[in-house]
């Protein structure tokens, strides 16, 4: 993968004019940043759509002075 790229998608700024030229020239080449992601991965697994993970409740909407006499 190429240094620069990385850089960018991990949200570090680049050094000098050479790598502002190739972060220019990447933003147009979709293809080739989409075959490196693509090659690359996650790293990790994503959990299958289909399953149910638990979700909190949601708390009761409240007044800000009832909550704060109840504290």
């Amino acid at each position: 993968m190429m240094e620069v790229l990385l850089r960018i998608w991990v949200g570090h700024a680049t050094h000098g004019i050479t790598d502002r030229y190739t972060v220019d020239a990447l933003k147009r080449d979709v293809k080739l940043r989409r075959e490196t992601a693509e090659q690359v991965g996650l790293g990790f697994q994503l959990p299958d759509l289909e399953t149910k993970l638990p979700v909190a409740p949601i708390a009761p909407n409240k007044p800000l002075d009832q909550i704060a006499a109840s504290i």
